[in-house]
């Protein structure tokens, strides 16, 4: 697993490519991860894994197969984002309201 940018892909000089995630189907679908993009993984232990991965790869140096960028990771639950959101005045139903798609059950 090598990124889309690193010496052994084709390179178009002058352009940053993105980092491959390492699975051909999410590449396809999302084209890699790019500098300055905002990535959000949900999932169980996988997308866990998937995401440690990915931080430590943004950060290795090009011409060692990564992005060389800073990495801001945070991680927080459904109960850590209704105790925030309630630090600003939001109620519970509010937050889910805001956060989208997320089943107001769980924050009960």
């Amino acid at each position: 697993m090598f990124p889309i940018n690193h010496p052994k892909s084709k390179k178009i000089i002058g352009v940053n490519l993105p980092l491959s995630l390492g699975i051909e189907n999410l590449d396809s679908l999302l084209g890699g991860l790019s500098v300055g993009e905002l990535v959000l993984l949900e999932g169980d232990s996988s997308a866990l894994s998937l995401s440690h991965l990915l931080c430590v790869r943004s950060q290795l140096p090009e011409d060692g197969g990564g992005l060389g960028s800073s990495v801001v990771w945070i991680d927080l639950l459904l109960e850590d984002c209704e105790e925030l959101f309630g630090l600003f005045g939001y109620t519970k139903e509010r937050t889910a309201e805001i956060l989208g798609d997320v089943e107001q059950e769980k924050f009960t």
